[in-house]
């Protein structure tokens, strides 16, 4: 942090170099950080339901079921969301693009309900005065909710945590989860796979197949 404080600082001629760099940084910790057990989740989601006008509930629901991103909740627009195909396009402002994701039966099914009552600025999550919530309406809610559900040391981002930890033990190979997650970079989702042992025996068991088939 203190690196890219000083990096900010020679953009803006504060200061012509950074002495962070003449420091070697230790190995970064990418583990994962927080996984919502189930009863944490059914008590989280009980919990939402009394914040920003039921929309929290909604919220955390489509990131629970999508691996989304809070920003790319809060961004969500009704032209991007294709209930036919069952599908909604998201803008992921970390890889500057838009992305297809695939409705469960969830989300179907709570867009489809939504949709029944659409907000006249586009956007599928607004205030009573039909804006787009913002990111710091949306936290202060989830820290109430939080407290309220007995949940402790949990972040939004850790909703997406959850769905890649939960694919990864479920046996979804790395790709897929790198598609749904959106990750750029292989490196990135393999922690959520790495210690799924039962996958990679699962897809050797084909070898037993071939040689005694």
């Amino acid at each position: 942090m203190l690196s890219k404080a000083f990096n900010l600082a020679r953009l803006w001629k504060w200061t012509k170099e950074n002495p962070c760099q003449l420091v070697k940084r230790e190995k970064e910790d990418n583990e994962i950080g927080r996984c919502l057990t189930d009863e944490e989740e059914q008590k989280l989601l009980t919990a939402c339901k009394g914040f920003l006008d039921g929309q929290l509930y909604e919220m955390v629901t489509l990131a629970l079921n999508t691996g989304i991103r809070e920003g790319e909740v809060l961004k969500l627009r009704w032209e991007r969301i294709d209930l036919f195909r069952k599908t909604f396009e998201s803008y992921n402002e970390k890889t500057n693009s838009w992305r297809a994701i695939p409705m469960n039966e969830t989300v179907y099914a709570l867009l489809k309900e939504k949709a029944k009552v659409r907000s006249m600025s586009g956007y599928v999550f607004t205030t009573s005065q039909d804006t787009p919530i913002i990111a710091r309406n949306l936290l202060r809610a989830w820290y109430k909710a939080i407290k309220l559900a007995g949940i402790t040391g949990l972040r939004f981002h850790d909703l997406r945590h959850t769905v890649g930890t939960r694919l990864g033990r479920a046996g979804q190979d790395i790709h897929t989860i790198a598609s749904i997650l959106g990750h750029s970079q292989l490196s990135t989702t393999r922690r959520y796979v790495k210690h799924n042992t039962e996958s990679m025996r699962n897809g050797l068991s084909i070898l037993d197949r071939v040689h005694h088939g």
